[in-house]
């Protein structure tokens, strides 16, 4: 029963300490937008921030109206889940 304890437990541990699904936000304005590549790219502070789009990101139906705009861009690993002012 310990070890099982053990083994279950240290699967629950490998994922926090991988920082899997691990939400970044982003808050800067928004540069540019490649529809080609779908990137975003967000300054922040000078430094870029460039975010994939995908087909389950939120936002995108304004994303052209925050082009130049300050906005918060919620993402997983480099991939844009939300995107909004």
């Amino acid at each position: 029963a310990n070890l099982l304890t053990i083994a279950i437990l240290s699967q629950l541990s490998i994922p926090a300490l991988a920082g899997c699904g691990r939400v970044e936000t982003t808050v800067g304005k928004l540069k540019s937008i490649n529809a080609e590549t779908k990137t975003i790219v967000i300054d922040v502070g000078g430094k870029e921030e460039s975010l994939k789009l995908t087909p389950m990101t939120k936002g995108t139906d304004k994303l052209t109206s925050l082009e130049g705009r300050k906005v918060k861009a919620l993402s997983i690993h480099g991939k844009l889940i939300e995107i909004g002012k």
